[in-house]
Formats: structure tokens, C-alpha cells, sequence
């Protein structure tokens, strides 16, 4: 069985995201996930997929070393 977690989890990366101007729709969605997804906290996905996109350090994305 493949170990899930809320879609929350992703809650304070996607408002980090967008304070930086970031466009997050590519990664999302090389992630299996989508923005519609993220409107409904308590949804559950595969716990992989979260911490796939977590591991991509919004400084690389955003191209700032600080973060």
C-alpha cells in the first residue's frame, strides 16, 4: 500500500512559491498533481509525489541562493 498524505502539506511551499513569482504548474504536474488539487486540503495523495516537489529547493526554482 502506497503511504498518503494530506495535500496541505503542501500549503506554506505553494504560498512561499508565489511570494517569489513562481510559476509552479510545470513542476505540479510532473509531479501528478495539479493547482484544482490543491484546493481541497484534506485530499490525499501519494506521499512520494509530495516529497518529490519538497525536494526541489525553491531557491533553484527561483534562481535566489538565499533560500
Amino acid at each position: 500500500m502506497t503511504p498518503m498524505v494530506r495535500i496541505a502539506a503542501l500549503t506554506n511551499y505553494l504560498e512561499e512559491a508565489r511570494h517569489l513569482g513562481l510559476n509552479l504548474l510545470q513542476p505540479l504536474t510532473r509531479m501528478g498533481l495539479s493547482l484544482p488539487m490543491l484546493e481541497h486540503s484534506e485530499q490525499h495523495v501519494p506521499s512520494t509525489r509530495v516529497v518529490s516537489l519538497l525536494e526541489n529547493p525553491l531557491g533553484e526554482m527561483s534562481g535566489k541562493q538565499s533560500l
